[in-house]
Formats: C-alpha cells, structure tokens, sequence
C-alpha cells in the first residue's frame, strides 16, 4: 500500500529539484558562478583570405602560415597582416604543420587522403604522397581534419574528424598507431613544444589537453568564438586561432603567453578553486 504522506511529498521534491536547477542555470547564465571559458582579447579579419582551415608558427621567421579550404596557402604577420600567398594545387587543405627544422610545411588534404610539403622559402610544393586510410575499427568517417609534428623525431599525428580519432603516422616506415578516440569531434590539433602533450580543438566542445599516452588531462574548455578550425601556439605572444569565415578571423589568447600557462589552463589548475 502506498504511503499518502510519500505520494504527497514526490511532487514537493520534484518542484524543489527543478527550482535547484533553475537556479542554477540562471545564475551560470548570468555568470554568478565561475564556468571556465576562453576568451580571445584580441582578433583581425583576414581581407580576401577565405575559409581559413589550418594555422601553424615558424619559429625561424617569426612568422605564421595559414591553409585554406580553397588551396590557398599565405604567411602571415603575428598582426594578421598578409606577407605572401599562393594558390596550391588542389583544395580543402585542413591542417598543416612545420618540420623540426622549420624549413618546410606539411600540409594535409581532407578529400584527397595525402600529405603536401611545401618548401617554406619558395612556397613551392616538394612532394606529394598519399595518405594510408588509417581509420581505426569502427571509425566509418575518414575525413582528415588535423595534423601536428612531433618536434622529438618528426613522426606525425593525423586526427579524423568524426567520432574524433587520432593516430601516429610514421613517414619513413608509414607504420601507424591508434593513439586515442576522441569522446567529440576534432577540427585541429596542436603539439607542444616538447612533443609530450597535444591540444586538441572540438568545434562542439572547445579545448582538451592530452598525454603523450593518450589520455585526456582535464576536461573541456569552452571557447568564447565559433567555427574554430586552426590553432598555433607562439611563445611570449599566446594561443593564435583562425575561425572559419569569409573572410577569416584571427584571434589571439594573449593570457597564455607561456606554455605552462597553456597547460595551466587547460589542465584546470589554472582556475580558482571552488568554496564549498
């Protein structure tokens, strides 16, 4: 038999519970409560630069190369202002990333399944080569959206963009390796300095720092800016990122000028801890 007292109080607590979460949406809206979240303190537009895809910083030249969905490939000031352009061969270049060397740019090609260096001098392309499937068991997307180097022996990591997967590819011996799966999509992924961590971009979720092992550490950072789709970090200046329209924008994170701030941030101990 059903207590009366019970049926008259599940209604009480129900309205109580909805009023809590009320509560608390209102007050995260109106940022009463702390919620991480990133936001650029400073961005350019891109004149007659469109559909910015992949963002990359050549420490040499002090300088940042930019791909384009339509094949277009520019170097660019850390001011955003245009320095050279050309136009590749092909398009919907995604990704790209400099050699340990500095002198020549991988370039990753969504709908054409390959790698294309270039030779940073000249802007000249020196090879192409195609690119193994390398989608893992149960990944039916093999559209490539991410490429980063790793600076230690030059391997690459190739990211897929849905489900999220990202692998290790060997150039010389083209042996690969299933490095994680991803719990969002991927739009560009970013290695430190070091090699040991990659910063991965979700277009859905934000930012998320890894291990060199695969696993995530900390949770997802929110990005103030939408259609993020490449990222580059630039030591002393901060996190650049280029957003997705035509014509493109250039943002800057300039409160992360150091890489441990970078990984401060993202890891969460660079948030204020919460009273109990």
């Amino acid at each position: 038999m059903t207590d009366p007292a019970r049926e008259r109080s599940l209604p009480i607590g129900n309205e109580r519970l909805f009023g809590s979460t009320l509560l608390l949406v209102v007050a995260v809206t109106l940022r009463l409560i702390p919620v991480p979240i990133l936001t650029p303190d400073w961005r350019v537009t891109l004149a007659d630069v469109d559909g910015g895809s992949g963002l990359a910083f050549c420490a040499a030249t002090r300088t940042l190369a930019l791909v384009t969905d339509q094949g277009e490939l520019c170097e660019l000031s850390l001011e955003g202002v245009v320095l050279r352009r050309r136009f590749l061969a092909g398009s919907d270049f995604e990704d790209l990333a400099f050699t340990p060397d500095g002198q020549r740019l991988i370039i990753i090609s969504e709908r054409r399944h390959e790698l294309v260096t270039v030779d940073w001098a000249s802007l000249k392309v020196v090879s192409e080569r195609a690119l193994p499937l390398l989608s893992p068991e149960g990944h039916s997307n093999k559209r490539f959206e991410g490429l980063a180097v790793d600076p230690r022996d030059g391997s690459l990591w190739v990211a897929h963009e849905r489900p999220g997967a990202i692998m290790t590819f060997d150039p010389t011996t083209e042996s690969t390796t299933v490095r994680l799966i991803n719990d969002s999509d991927v739009s560009a992924i970013l290695a430190s300095p070091d090699g040991r961590q990659l910063v991965v971009v979700s277009r859905e979720q934000g930012l998320r720092l890894y291990g060199e092992d695969g696993h995530p550490i900390g949770d997802w950072l929110a990005i103030d800016a939408q259609r993020v789709e490449g990222i580059a970090f630039v030591p002393g200046v901060g996190l650049l990122m280029v957003q997705d329209f035509n014509p493109t924008l250039l943002i800057r994170f300039g409160n992360l000028p150091t890489w441990d701030a970078v990984v401060a941030k993202l890891s969460g101990t660079g948030w204020p801890s919460r009273r109990a």
